[in-house]
């Protein structure tokens, strides 16, 4: 990297001169529609240059936090923007959870190949929890160096290798595109909008009898059949135990009393991470009734395995059986 921020340190007038007024229009609009739409978004301008991303952001009305490598490209952008643009590498990015999009505009293209995962999951990691992360290569496989400067080249099989080797994010739109710059039109680029996974709380109810267990089977969707414990989302203003007591109210009709938490287990999906908490309960008033589920039955303790579990659902099966180890 070194030749390349020296390459920018010499350069930055003419590059500011040469990238300052191209047409983002087109990208600007694919990275927005992903953006919340209520609240201010916050966005962190990833490599800003000259600092004209961050300016347009700004006047969408954004809060945007600005980064770059090059203190002469930083103090172009801070006169531009007003933004108190903060010089650093991309691998001194510590922010978490901070931001509800990256954008990082033909800049991560300087990182080396071997670097680049560290790098995202940094920037992964300052992504709120649904947030959504803008980059753009030049299109094409490999590493070179030209007119100074190291360029790392992505086409979509690279872009998705790369992510393989980065979890918790997937993608949202990825897209090809000529260079905007006069004179370059011949020039590819390969851009994608990537998102940060949302967290899904759901909560989960293991009614005890004595020593038996409640299991439901699921009676829809991809996992039809499989076994599970009754539960399921917590709304926005919930406790995970209110959440819990009206799902089962809903579901099975009784009104149960939570009595312990037991654990929690997080998995990641494709598009969200389940983050299920499970808790100890009874049942304090009326009888379980089917509503919602194919079938149900209480589990002995010889039976506790007997079901096809869900996989989450058979670690809680796994944690109460240690946890009553000795009792």
């Amino acid at each position: 990297m070194d030749s390349t921020l020296d390459y920018y340190r010499r350069n930055a007038a003419s590059f500011t001169e040469h990238t300052l007024f191209a047409d983002m229009s087109e990208h600007y609009a694919r990275f927005e529609r992903y953006l919340p739409k209520e609240g201010t978004p916050r966005i962190l301008d990833l490599g800003c240059g000259s600092g004209r991303d961050s300016l347009h952001f700004l006047r969408k009305g954004c809060l945007v936090d600005a980064l770059d490598g090059c203190e002469e490209l930083c103090a172009a952008a801070r006169e531009l923007t007003g933004l108190p643009v903060r010089c650093a590498l991309f691998g001194e990015l510590s922010a978490v959870e901070e931001y509800d999009g990256v954008w990082a505009s033909a800049s991560l293209l300087h990182v080396p190949a071997e670097e680049l995962p560290a790098v995202l999951a940094r920037v992964r990691d300052s992504l709120k929890r649904n947030g959504v992360f803008y980059l753009s290569f030049k299109s094409g496989s490999g590493e070179r160096d030209a007119d100074g400067r190291h360029f790392t080249d992505l086409d979509e099989a690279g872009l998705e290798a790369l992510l393989g080797a980065v979890p918790g994010l997937f993608i949202e739109e990825v897209w090809t595109s000529r260079d905007v710059r006069p004179g370059r039109e011949n020039e590819r680029w390969l851009n994608a909008v990537l998102r940060r996974p949302k967290l899904l709380p759901v909560v989960c109810a293991l009614i005890r009898d004595g020593g038996r267990l409640y299991a439901t089977q699921r009676g829809y969707g991809e996992w039809k059949d499989w076994w599970e414990f009754p539960g399921g989302k917590v709304e926005p203003g919930e406790t995970p135990e209110e959440a819990l007591v009206r799902e089962i109210r809903e579901e099975l009709g009784a009104r149960i009393e939570v009595e312990e938490f037991l654990h929690e287990v997080q998995m990641d999906y494709p598009r969200f991470r389940l983050s299920l908490r499970a808790y100890l309960c009874r049942v304090a008033e009326g009888e379980l009734t089917l509503r919602e589920h194919e079938a149900a039955r209480w589990l002995s303790p010889e039976e506790y395995f007997a079901p096809a579990w869900l996989p989450a659902d058979r670690e809680l099966v796994e944690k109460f059986i240690e946890r009553n180890k000795g009792k």
